[in-house]
């Protein structure tokens, strides 16, 4: 895990996060992810910024309870809805 780097930013009544993942290995955050649920508004992974992942998520649910995927050498930027 010392490879994730998540950045939590507020802007005035937005938040975004970003979730970098500097590792040659796949990595499953537990628990780490703010409650609620997160919009994707970007993520290396997808076939739109010449990933390998054709089905990219949209939609992040945080929490403690919740594991969330990360792909080794990758970036993911969220937003609150």
């Amino acid at each position: 895990m010392d490879d994730v780097v998540i950045v939590d930013r507020v802007f005035g009544a937005d938040r975004f996060l970003a979730v970098l993942n500097f590792g040659a290995e796949r990595t499953r955050l537990r628990g780490l992810l703010p409650e609620g649920r997160w919009r994707v508004l970007a993520d290396s992974t997808a076939t739109q910024f010449r990933g390998p992942d054709p089905a990219a998520p949209t939609e992040i649910v945080g929490g403690m309870q919740v594991e969330v995927d990360v792909a080794p050498m990758s970036a993911r930027w969220l937003a609150a809805p």
